[in-house]
């Protein structure tokens, strides 16, 4: 049971960056963006 939430909070975590990495990467007209910045 603990062990499911934690993983759906870790997903939904994947989720959030990735979206802010694309909503990110779109307004930088689809430059590369460096890993590290974020």
């Amino acid at each position: 049971m603990s062990k499911q939430t934690t993983r759906n909070r870790s997903v939904q975590k994947i989720g959030s960056f990735l979206s802010i990495i694309s909503a990110r990467h779109s307004s930088l007209g689809a430059r590369p963006l460096p890993m590290m910045e974020v």
